[in-house]
């Protein structure tokens, strides 16, 4: 469990450098909203660390699944407020 989570954190922080060093995207923006997007998925994965057998207490498991049903939503949100705004234009 412990080499997949980090295999995967590392991934994330790999393609956050390369998203940063080569901005693939044509606009800044999207540059950018690529970036907060992989910023949220690493929020999110390091809420899944709690709930491996590092964490016993389940309120505390329940409280960062809350957390991150929170971020979840949030993400979604933002994404979907951009995605409102550039339809209306």
């Amino acid at each position: 469990m412990w080499l997949t989570l980090q295999i995967l954190f590392s991934c994330s922080v790999i393609q956050l450098i390369i998203l940063g060093y080569a901005k693939p995207f044509e606009s800044q923006f999207r540059n950018k909203l690529e970036m907060v997007n992989e910023v949220f998925q690493m929020l999110i994965q390091y809420h899944l660390i709690t709930f491996t057998d590092v964490v016993s207490p389940a309120e505390t498991r329940s409280k960062m699944g809350i957390s991150c049903v929170l971020v979840t939503c949030l993400q979604i949100s933002v994404n979907l407020a951009i995605m409102f705004s550039g339809i209306c234009q």
